[in-house]
């Protein structure tokens, strides 16, 4: 797996199926690389142990193929909703904060909430024109067919509304950009069936 380069500053390993690892998105700012999502596989964890520097991780939610990696990496910090913080392991050495409000940081880097039928607690990151979403746009699946609870998809299209990225990276999802006003309007469709 090689790395897909997104823009000058953003760059992401692709999802794999076979260890079914999530998409790991890497921002490269100056003084610190911002990682969303450590996969679960050997390449995630050796690309991210390779960067030099400070690394900050933010963590989508709480399923395995996204957060796996956590104690194979090394960082200074970690961000991530409370439910996700409950489901760590002991992390060494490591700063985790918990996103229950949007964060702001320098280089345009935006951490939020995001409400979601997948999973407790997922959360955002935007940088400039994209958006990391992880799977905050899917739903669950029980029994086999698609669930979405009525209020969390309203809630969900309205944090997109709010997001000033014109494009969103979906984790698993081929292709892995999408638009944001396609993805409203797809949520919208689902909304009001």
């Amino acid at each position: 797996m090689e790395l897909l380069k997104i823009s000058e500053r953003i760059s992401c390993l692709p999802a794999s199926s076979d260890p079914l690892s999530a998409d790991v998105g890497i921002i490269s700012l100056e003084g610190v690389t911002w990682i969303f999502d450590v996969g679960s596989c050997d390449r995630a964890a050796e690309l991210i142990n390779g960067i030099k520097g400070e690394k900050r991780v933010v963590l989508s939610h709480f399923h395995a193929d996204h957060i796996a990696n956590i104690n194979r990496i090394s960082c200074q910090k970690v961000y991530c909703g409370d439910f996700t913080r409950k489901k760590l392991a002991d992390t060494k050495n490591t700063e985790i904060i918990t996103v229950e409000n949007d964060f702001y940081f320098d280089g345009g880097i935006r951490l939020f909430p995001v409400p979601s039928s997948h999973a407790k607690g997922c959360l955002g990151l935007e940088a400039g024109d994209f958006a990391f979403l992880g799977d905050s746009t899917y739903c669950r699946i029980k029994d086999g067919k698609a669930v979405y609870n009525a209020g969390q998809l309203q809630s969900l299209i309205n944090t997109l509304k709010s997001v000033k990225a014109e494009k969103l990276l979906l984790s698993h999802n081929q292709p892995f950009q999408c638009g944001r006003e396609e993805e409203i309007t797809k949520l919208e469709l689902i909304y009001s069936l």
